[in-house]
């Protein structure tokens, strides 16, 4: 063993806002112990970090159920990055 502790990821049924479609019926509600709520939106950086961190879990080799986080976050970081342009604009 590492020492290391793995997180705990809590699933639930999800729906991409963003395209109006199902997810997974097993989408992670949060990762790495942080919870999401609507005053605390992540930010593209972070968004990014957590899909490195996946990845690198992983291996490289995503199963389904990481397959499909791996899709939420990739919607998610790519809504912050359009909101961070409109903003600098």
């Amino acid at each position: 063993m590492s020492g290391r502790e793995e997180p705990m990821i809590v699933t639930k049924p999800t729906r991409d806002p963003a395209h109006n479609s199902q997810v997974s019926d097993s989408a992670p509600l949060y990762a790495e112990g942080m919870p999401e709520t609507p005053d605390t939106k992540p930010s593209a950086v972070e968004l990014n970090q957590r899909i490195r961190d996946l990845m690198l879990r992983s291996g490289g080799r995503l199963s389904g159920q990481q397959r499909a986080e791996y899709q939420l976050l990739l919607s998610r970081w790519a809504a912050a990055v359009r909101e961070d342009i409109v903003t600098a604009a």
